[in-house]
């Protein structure tokens, strides 16, 4: 009775006591995922090829693209402009495969905007001869096939000398016919502007004309206008507007004289071409365009099989002309005020539908259909399809009062309006207006079965896929997918933790930390129904596999939040030419699933995301984003990091640029939000977010606590002016904060450029702050939160002028690049083979140096580390990683991935002199401790207090290895309390993500055999070449594209580390094990017997207490 009892008691306490969650080494490394995009941060060109098959790309146009150039200094430089084909399913959004279709790497052009696509894309879906085809900025004519994005062909055009990428519109046009389609490539050549004609089974180039010197490829704008009898004056620039196709082998191309001030379209004429009899067919002068009051402008002409329409100079109406070789007919001409109704309204852009459709762009963004050659209204839309000989138009309505999409749709003088459904997050709150459609109405399979496949664009660079049924409109939309394509540009990240009491509480709820009575009853019969049923293996006790079983999701949910693996990854894309950035909060718990996402103000120069570090408790979910536009404000908005909501949000105004945005938290929320900004302009002036009392009083606060003060700095990368603020507060609430120079410096803007800054990980942990050597000493680091790292490059001009200085023996240089007069004394053999004359003899006999065959290389990047409170360099060391007459491309865009852990600093680089990609290491030291430096009676004498002003500069260690590719990104692993070994995280131009142990790195590694001592330590001799190990290799098999960034955050777990990477088309998660899992269950832990062994030694101490007690009372009656 007594033991039923206490089994009683047993059973109670088990089920009251926590339940505990453990994670064994199978279950590590299960949360892999990766999000593939198809890198266009937003789709320009779409076609529908096929009932399957989608075609994507972020050309401008469908036929053509100019390049936007932009001041380079102006926006940070990227690494890679969109170069990418991609096609995705129709049914499933699916993404079937993914090209770059660039032949380099980086951007040819100086002036081209970091965000322009640097390739034109056409497509055909003639049954057998379709395809996608592609033009990159090198002249590279490419063939890709549909459904598998295999390459067809690829051929250089002919005529094309490279020029420096910036040439003018360049055309890929597919002359579709019966027979089969054509491909008509317009561009830039050596001798101007020329069209040539290539087969699409192999690309080979059609000959146009014979001559003397053989087969003739190209045909020449001014070679064409001689042909129409147009004789322009030597101001004007010869221009192919437009080509088509009239029969086969037979084409029309339109060209014109172009005034080179004003682009004017002064002179035109009509050719056409022969392809198979090499000759003219006909060709006339168009007399209408030099008589015209509303002459054409330059970018402003479409062609059809027999119209030509313009856009006049003043954007005010547009002419269509019949081309008739017999008789010039008379242009229709229709205004601006008569296709939108409005006399305030321009024309911006024409765009050719098909030969009977013209789509009309206005400034107030509304789309006119008109019909040719009559230029008859159609009516307003942004697509238009024709069925039965009838134009379906559609056009997309943004509802910003009730935040929805609803569609416009006007078919046989009927039209009807569809709701998006709200359910499918399709809210322009979340993802930008609609800015453009595109539709399968070339699918004749898809008009035989009534519906047509309508994909709509934002400006947040979200793809839609709709199926709209006809003729019943009302009841026929439905959402197929939706695509994130910004996820391609997400320029920074940052980590949430996932709570019980935040999954999904709103704004407006009480929260609560701890779960409640009812609660914890629940978890309690969870855990009870889990013990019941694992009752049915105890007889398989000695079998581990029981311990594998499947657990529920409840199960996994509570061992995500209790180890920290339940994670908000919230994401920041980058703004372009026409898109606005956005925010992304995605789950790592749901295979990266989109959990909310928001858009910010498209009208921003810069938007920042801030947190600050170390705040604990619920409110450490928000967070303060800042966006300063263009019309001299600042917007602000809290919002919970988790599920997306927006706590508070303001506008302030401004007069200058924001040089630096500082986050701080209070206790005492302000509007909901317990995240506070402070910003730093670059006229020194101060302002404070929230703008309120308790706001201004944290922030004093915030100042009189900080003993030496509270710093903020400014960096000016135009003009190299990097300044130190100490941020001032009275003793008084009431007064204004003020900003103090403390301290400046510059980097000559006419002799070096600022490429980078880059800032220690405030989020890291450091376990020790010195490092413990191999005979006991130690090895203090220098651990100072202020620094940064700037990169700088020399700049063009200076390095001419060096090298000049170089050449004429200027010896301040040869010293500046590692050269100077050799000793006569050196007798080392010269590397490399010695020549037939030059004897083992003569060389110890000769008293004069060999000459040197080559010329030291002149520093052109510096690394530079500061101090961002005094401004003062600390260590500055140099490479040569380009010269003045080094390509283009390396010269704008010199790659230098860089990381800071600790006290480590590591960055890569391209060495033009080995011509190899170095991975440099920089280690700052404070000093060392000699083994017996430390004791009872002995302690070294050192300084309580830093200070940026009077310590003194770090010692600095250095080394540098070779590495076998090319690195595009630096990372490092996080852990929660630094304690695991740290892995260097290397994003490889192959396309992989690879990670290294730091103690490969190490800059102390022996050049000979290692000492016990070193040993001990764990250094292995130096070698200068750093092997790639295919074991330590997160990516595995998958093809991870322009890995621009590398981020790590730590779990609850010390041997757990999420990585994400991110920056490219591809977004890849994993998580690391850098010290292996130390603190996992092993895979042959058994739950159950040790349940049962706990178990029996609480039966057998009841048991053995039970008989203690009865002896004793029978020694106590005896």
């Amino acid at each position: 009775m007594m033991i039923s009892r206490h089994l009683c008691y047993v059973l109670l306490l088990l089920l009251l006591i926590q339940q505990s969650v453990s994670l064994h080494e199978d279950e590590a490394g299960l949360n892999d995922v990766i999000i593939s995009t198809t890198g266009h941060n937003r789709v320009r060109y779409a076609d529908f090829l096929s009932r399957d098959v989608l075609i994507t790309s972020n050309s401008a146009s469908h036929e053509s693209f100019s390049l936007p150039v932009v001041d380079s200094s102006s926006k940070e430089a990227s690494s890679s402009p969109s170069c990418h084909v991609a096609g995705r399913s129709i049914l499933s959004g699916e993404m079937l495969w993914r090209r770059n279709v660039c032949s380099s790497t980086s951007k040819s052009c100086p002036r081209m905007s970091d965000d322009t696509a640097r390739h034109v894309t056409a497509s055909s879906n003639h049954k057998t001869n379709g395809g996608v085809y592609t033009l990159d900025d090198m002249g590279v004519l490419r063939k890709w096939s549909s459904s598998s994005g295999g390459l067809e062909f690829d051929t250089q055009i002919p005529g094309y000398d490279g020029g420096d990428g910036c040439g003018s519109d360049k055309k890929v046009i597919v002359l579709d016919d019966l027979t089969g389609p054509l491909l008509a490539v317009v561009e830039d050549r050596k001798d101007g502007e020329g069209v040539s004609f290539h087969s699409v089974t192999d690309g080979q180039a059609i000959p146009v004309n014979n001559n003397d010197d053989g087969d003739k490829m190209v045909l020449y704008s001014n070679e064409l206008l001689s042909m129409a009898k147009v004789k322009s004056s030597k101001h004007d620039i010869a221009r192919i507007m437009d080509i088509t196709i009239v029969s086969p082998a037979v084409i029309k191309v339109v060209i014109g004289a172009i005034d080179k001030e004003t682009l004017v379209l002064k002179l035109g004429g009509v050719v056409q071409y022969n392809l198979q009899t090499k000759s003219v067919d006909s060709a006339w002068k168009l007399s209408t365009l030099s008589t015209s009051n509303t002459p054409f402008i330059v970018t402003g002409v479409k062609l059809t099989k027999n119209v030509m329409v313009g856009l006049s100079i003043n954007h005010d109406q547009i002419i269509a002309l019949r081309l008739n070789s017999a008789t010039n007919s008379a242009a229709t001409e229709l205004s601006a005020s008569s296709i939108f109704h409005d006399t305030n309204v321009q024309i911006i852009d024409l765009e050719k539908e098909s030969d009977h459709l013209m789509k009309v762009k206005g400034s107030n963004g509304i789309i006119a259909i008109l019909s040719l050659p009559s230029l008859t209204l159609l009516g307003h839309g942004m697509g238009v399809c024709l069925h039965d000989s009838k134009p379906l138009i559609i056009d997309a309505v943004n509802n910003h009062q009730d935040d929805t999409f609803a569609l416009q749709l006007k078919y046989n003088n009927n039209d009807h309006s569809i709701l998006l459904p709200q359910n499918t997050n399709t809210a322009p709150s979340l993802n930008g207006d609609i800015t453009s459609v595109f539709l399968s109405c070339q699918d004749d399979h898809v008009i035989k079965a009534n519906y047509i496949n309508a994909l709509f664009t934002t400006t947040g660079g979200t793809s839609i896929m709709t199926r709209i049924s006809y003729p019943a409109f009302a009841k026929s939309l439905t959402v197929q997918w939706i695509a994130e394509e910004s996820l391609a540009a997400v320029s920074s990240t940052t980590f949430l933790d996932i709570d019980t009491a935040n999954t999904d509480t709103s704004q407006d709820e009480h929260i609560d930390v701890f779960p409640s009575f009812v609660e914890r009853l629940a978890m309690q019969a969870q855990a009870t129904k889990e013990f019941a049923a694992s009752a049915s293996s105890l007889f398989g006790l000695l079998d581990h596999s029981s311990s594998s079983s499947s657990e529920s999701s409840e199960t996994v949910a509570a061992r995500d939040l209790n180890f920290g693996f339940a994670k908000i990854a919230v994401l920041l894309s980058k703004p372009t030419l026409d898109t606005s950035s956005r925010l992304f909060g995605l789950d790592t718990r749901n295979q990266l699933r989109t959990k909310w996402t928001s858009m910010l103000p498209p009208n921003a120069n810069s938007h920042a995301v801030l947190r600050t570090v170390g705040g604990g408790g619920h409110y450490s979910h928000d967070l303060m984003v800042v966006s300063e536009t263009h019309n001299n404000n600042v917007q602000w908005r809290c919002i919970n990091g988790v599920n997306g909501h927006v706590l508070s949000k303001g506008t302030v105004s401004h007069t200058s640029t924001v040089a630096q945005v500082m986050s701080f938290k209070s206790v005492i929320a302000t509007g909901g939000c317990h995240e506070h900004a402070l910003l730093l302009y670059k006229d020194g002036t101060l302002n404070y977010l929230p703008q309120d009392h308790s706001t201004k009083r944290t922030l004093h606060h915030l100042i009189q606590s900080k003993a030496g003060g509270l710093y903020m700095h400014s960096i000016d990368k135009v003009s190299g002016i990097i300044q130190s603020f100490q941020i001032q507060s009275s003793n008084s609430y009431t007064t204004d904060f003020t900003a103090d120079l403390v301290g400046e410096m510059t980097f000559h803007p006419d002799r070096e450029k600022i490429v980078n800054v880059v800032y220690p990980n405030r989020d890291e942990v450091v376990q020790s702050p010195a490092a413990i050597l191999g005979d006991d000493s130690l090895l203090l680091k220098y651990l100072n939160p202020h620094i940064a790292v700037v990169v700088t490059k020399a700049t063009k001009s200076y390095l001419e002028t060096l090298e000049q200085q170089q050449s004429n023996g200027n010896q301040y240089v040869n010293v500046l690049s590692g050269g100077g007069t050799s000793s006569a004394n050196n007798k080392k053999k010269p590397l490399g083979a010695t020549p037939s004359s030059l004897t083992k003899d003569s060389l110890d006999a000769s008293a004069t140096p060999l000459p040197s065959t080559t010329t030291a290389a002149i520093p052109s990047l510096f690394i530079n580390i500061i101090d961002t409170v005094s401004a003062k360099i600390l260590y500055r060391i140099s490479h040569s990683t380009f010269t003045s007459t080094s390509s283009t491309a390396l010269q704008l865009n010199p790659v230098i991935p860089l990381t800071i852990t600790e006290n480590w600093i590591i960055y890569s680089c391209y060495n033009t002199k080995t011509k190899r990609t170095e991975l440099s290491t920089l280690t700052l030291h404070e000093g060392m401790i000699d083994k017996h430096g430390i004791t009872m009676f002995h302690s070294p004498q050192q300084e309580t207090t830093f200070t940026s002003f009077t310590t003194k500069k770090p010692i600095v260690l250095h080394k540098t290895f070779n590495f076998a590719k090319e690195i595009t990104s630096l990372g490092v692993t996080n852990t929660k309390g630094g304690i695991s070994s740290k892995w260097i995280l290397l994003g490889l131009g192959s396309g992989s993500l690879a990670a290294l142990d730091r103690r490969m790195l190490d800059p102390r590694r022996p050049s000979g055999e290692p000492k016990q001592a070193e040993k001990m330590e764990g250094l292995i001799k130096y070698a200068p070449i750093i092997p790639l190990v295919p074991q330590l290799t997160p990516s595995y098999h998958l093809y991870l594209e322009n890995i621009h960034h590398i981020s790590s955050i730590a779990t609850m777990l010390e041997s757990q580390s999420y990585v994400l990477s991110y920056g490219g088309p591809d977004i890849f998660l994993t998580i690391l094990q850098p010290s292996k899992g130390f603190d996992l269950l092993p895979d042959s832990f058994n739950r159950i017997l040790l349940s049962l062994g706990v178990l029996g030694l609480i039966v057998l101490f009841m048991v053995i207490k039970r008989m203690g007690s009865d002896k004793s009372v029978k020694i106590t009656w005896s």
